[in-house]
This record gives C-alpha cells, structure tokens and sequence, in this order.
C-alpha cells in the first residue's frame, strides 16, 4: 500500500521562479557545463522531496497513470530516482546537499530509509513479493544498482539484519521470470550487485540470462529488444547504459565483446544526435533525455572512440533543446518528448516512468568534478560538422543529417507499412486522470515501420 506524502508542496510561484531558472541555464552555453547539471541535481531532489513518502519508500508524482497501478508507479518514483543519488555519491560529491527551498537533506539516509523501510516485510511501506513476471523486477535493478554505487556511504550503516534483509528481497526479484527482451539485464544487474556485497559466484540463471541477451545482438553493437525484433533508442537507454554497468560490476564478464559493441555502437550512433531535434522511432519516448547516455559511457571507456568534449556536447544538445520546451517542468521529467504529450505514453508509463530519463544525468554525475568529461574542450557532433549518409547495415537503417538545417533523417529498409499516429484524445485523458483508464492506443506500426523518421516532421506530428 502506498504512503502519501505528509508534505506540503511547494507555491506555485516558488516552481514558477526555479522553472524560470532552469529555462534560462540550458537555454545558452551553460548547457554544457558542471554548475549547471550540479543545480539540476537540486532542483530535481527538490521535487523528489514534495513527492515522497512519509516513510522514504515511494514518490507519488502527479501524472497519468500506468496499467501497473499506483502503487507501482509510486515505488517507481523512489527507485527510478536512487541511482542518481548514488551515482551523486560514487563521484565523491557532497553528501549533504541544501535544496533550492533551503531544505539541508543527508542523501545516504533517504536512500537508507527507502531500501529499509521497502525491503521490511513487517514495514507499512513495504514493496512485496511478486510471484510471477511483475515490473517489481524492473525496479528492483535499479534498487540494487543505487545500493551499490552508495556502498560506500549506506552499507556501512546497515546492521547485519538489515543486509540481509535487503539481500533476501533483491535475490527473491533476481529469481523471477522476466519478459524475453531487455529485461534479462535486470537479474543480471542484481545478481552482480549482490555478489559484490555477499561475494557470492553468479548462479546459473544469472549466466542464462545474460547468454539471452547476447542473442539480441544484431551486430556493430545494436541490439533487437526480443523476439519481435524491436529497434529503436532502447539501445541506448536500455541495452548499453544496462552493459555499461555490467561491465562496472564485473569487469571480466565477456569485456572484449562489450567493449567492442560499445565502440562500434557509439561511433555510429552520434550521428543520431542534432540540437535541433532527435529522430525518434519507437515507444518510451518520455525517457528521451536518457539518449546522450551510451556517449557519456563510451568516453569513459573509449576516449579514443568517442572524446569527453564530445559526448559533454552530445548531453548539452539533448537537454538544452528539450529542458527548455517543457522535458522537466515542476520538478517533474514531464510525460511526452518536450512536454506532457499523452499520445507519446505507453500503457506501462505512469508519472514516475519517465525518470529514466536521467539515465544519461546518473552517467554523467558519475564522473567526478575535474573528470574529462566536465573539462575537456567540447568537440562538435558530426552534424555540427558536415552532411552524411550513414548506412547500419545490421539493422537496415540509413542515416542521414543535413548540417545546414540540423535536421536527421531514419530511412528504413524492410517491411514498411504506412499509418497516421492515432492520438489519445481529451476523454481518454480525463477518464486517466479519475481511475476508469482506457486501453492507450499502441500505434506501433506508426512507431516502427515507417520508411521514415525525420528530426523535424516527428510521427507524432506528421499531418500526411
């Protein structure tokens, strides 16, 4: 059962005042620096903060609601939201941070009290224990990933019970049956997490799952999201951010074959970023801040490959066009591509969902004030640079970006079929918004097979 928030919110003004701020730092130049991603990380844990629970466990944001139902998407709200806590953490960063109403917050203790009170079976605010498929499993990687970049400053605080118990919840998760596509990461994830902390060998299941995913490798690092052979930016957000931190976990798990696809994926994939706009194709379109992520990985780990000032550009691009027309509004990632666009929310994507847009943020927090990252020259993006014609012959996409207009074109080869995106209309969002919610449309042949997705005419928009 959920717990609300005994909070007050914040005045409207007060948003109204910090929103102001937060359109003037990513509309120039400040885009691309620290300071203005370090005010971010307040302005975001202030919103977190109106939202929470009395007990750490949930964020109830405001917004329409998923098919998992509310109690869900408030867990989302907490474990969507810890990575970039301890991501925060990990780089060394200050573990005491003031909000921007002047809130002085101990960062270890809202995690501690989320994974305590969520993992304690006696506790009102606990998470459960699904018994089948359950998007619980997704949430509890993303548990287990923000306990482990904490480790430093939670762990230690834990009593021996308190561990275990912790440990008991995340093993139950990692043993359940996941969906056949991205979500074998999940076990993955935190079955590495807690053979950090128990050193424990990876069972079977855990190589089982792994071995399942390295079947979705179509080649040059792109990857087919299961058995229908699904394209789109999962790839970044899901697939390589996930094996980024696989290989951050187990630095011997299958390395050539991670870094290699990393390389070749990242060298290709620049290509698809412009900062007039992102050729976007597929579903989960609100997790769209999240697209910089695998460059902020690769530069890490192949500087050769993709330079710091490169993919620092490639973030400034992504959040400085999208932060200012709406992606973060109220200290909320908003539920659209620049603002609330109910027609761009899949049924499983609730209030807090579109959190895992700060995917490419966690990266990019995770390096340390003074890393390359903050403070190498930024390079420009390849359309900053020049036209091309970019052929990714293992997923039958064309490329194409024209540096005068900034614009980035997806040609598709294959079975194409033609449609009109089917918006959700002003009923189905107020039967959303009062608890009777109808099925979304799923739009997917709109979504992937299209001969064409243009940065500048999105599906969504497409008057044909």
């Amino acid at each position: 059962m959920a717990i609300r928030s005994g909070g007050q919110p914040l005045r409207l003004g007060a948003w109204r005042r910090h929103d102001r701020e937060l359109r003037r730092l990513f509309s120039g130049d400040a885009a691309a620096e620290e300071p203005a991603y370090v005010w971010l990380f307040r302005y975001l844990l202030t919103g977190f903060l109106e939202w929470r629970s009395s007990d750490g466990s949930r964020a109830a944001y405001p917004g329409l609601p998923s098919n998992h139902g509310r109690d869900i998407d408030d867990i989302e709200g907490f474990s969507r939201f810890a990575p970039l806590i301890g991501s925060w953490l990990a780089a060394g960063r200050p573990e005491s941070v003031e909000t921007l109403d002047g809130q002085r917050v101990e960062l270890p203790t809202l995690l501690l009290q989320g994974f305590l009170s969520g993992t304690d079976p006696a506790a009102p605010g606990y998470w459960g224990l699904p018994t089948r498929t359950d998007q619980r499993i997704c949430e509890a990687a993303d548990i287990a990933l923000a306990l482990w970049l904490s480790r430093g400053s939670v762990w230690p605080r834990l009593s021996e019970v308190q561990r275990d118990m912790i440990a008991n919840w995340l093993r139950a998760l990692a043993a359940l049956e996941v969906y056949d596509n991205n979500w074998h990461l999940f076990p993955v994830t935190i079955l590495l997490v807690l053979r950090h902390f128990h050193a424990e060998d990876l069972p079977s299941g855990g190589r089982d799952h792994y071995a399942r995913l390295r079947r979705f490798h179509l080649g040059a690092g792109w990857y087919a999201d299961g058995k229908r052979q699904k394209v789109d930016y999962y790839n970044a957000w899901g697939f390589h951010y996930g094996l980024f931190w696989v290989r951050e976990l187990a630095p011997v798990l299958d390395p050539e074959f991670l870094d290699k696809g990393l390389r070749q994926f990242a060298k290709c994939y620049a290509g698809l970023i412009s900062p007039a706009g992102l050729p976007m194709i597929g579903r989960s379109i609100p997790y769209r801040l999240a697209i910089p992520a695998p460059l902020i990985a690769a530069q890490r780990r192949h500087p050769e490959t993709i330079s710091p000032g490169l993919a620092r550009r490639a973030m400034a691009a992504v959040w400085g066009r999208l932060v200012p027309r709406g992606a973060i509004r109220a200290g909320i990632v908003t539920q659209g591509y620049e603002g609330s666009e109910p027609g761009l929310l899949d049924p499983y994507s609730g209030p807090a969902s579109p959190l895992w847009s700060l995917r490419s943020l966690i990266l990019a927090l995770y390096e340390p004030s003074g890393a390359a990252f903050w403070t190498a020259p930024l390079q420009p993006l390849p359309i900053e640079e020049a036209d091309y014609d970019l052929d990714i012959p293992s997923i039958a996409w064309r490329v194409e970006g024209r540096r005068s207009s900034g614009d980035i074109v997806i040609r598709r080869q294959g079975e194409l079929q033609a449609g009109s995106f089917e918006p959700i209309g002003w009923r189905e969002r107020w039967l959303d918004l009062v608890g009777r919610p109808k099925p979304r449309r799923g739009n997917y042949k709109v979504r992937y097979l299209r001969a064409e997705y243009s940065s500048a005419r999105p599906f969504w928009r497409d008057q044909r």
